[in-house]
């Protein structure tokens, strides 16, 4: 692997594990290393090699061998923010992604289950906050709360249908 890439690689890792550290413990250092590692990843993926005019980025990954990784075309403009939580299909959900949401009802047998709300709420980082919310199309915004049998992404807001949210 050439030495650039190996740097790329290894700075990748470091942020995964910062990510790691970060949804295990919630605390608010580890939330700023994850935050300055995603930033040095993106620089390197803006100016380097890296990076290429036709819209392909480097995937680091030990077990593609000796050169560590693929090439995977991408949109840059749609890259979001993993936030470390799963749908109800246990899809990963990342900032921008536009949500259904469950609410849980309770019966009077004493049995409960998930409805789906009316509304769709769109995933987005609150600097105020140093979280990830949602909003809804009128701008409502409350808490992402860490409860994945809640939520479905049925989208994201660089389809067309969500494209008003951008």
């Amino acid at each position: 692997m050439n030495n650039g890439r190996l740097q790329f690689f290894n700075l990748v890792k470091a942020m995964r594990e910062a990510q790691r550290e970060y949804f295990s413990t919630r605390s608010h250092e580890a939330l700023q290393k994850a935050r300055s590692l995603e930033r040095s990843v993106d620089a390197c993926i803006k100016t380097t090699g890296l990076y290429t005019p036709n819209h392909c980025i480097f995937i680091p990954d030990i077990n593609y061998g000796t050169d560590g990784g693929y090439w995977e075309k991408i949109d840059p403009s749609t890259l979001g923010q993993k936030t470390g939580m799963q749908d109800i299909h246990l899809n990963a959900i990342y900032e921008g992604d536009v949500l259904k949401v469950y609410r849980k009802e309770y019966y009077v047998d004493g049995s409960c289950k998930y409805v789906p709300m009316s509304r769709k709420y769109m995933v987005y980082w609150s600097d105020d906050c140093q979280a990830f919310r949602i909003k809804d199309e009128e701008g409502f915004c409350q808490d992402f709360e860490f409860n994945y049998e809640q939520y479905e992404v049925v989208g994201d807001i660089y389809d067309e249908r969500y494209e008003d949210w951008k």
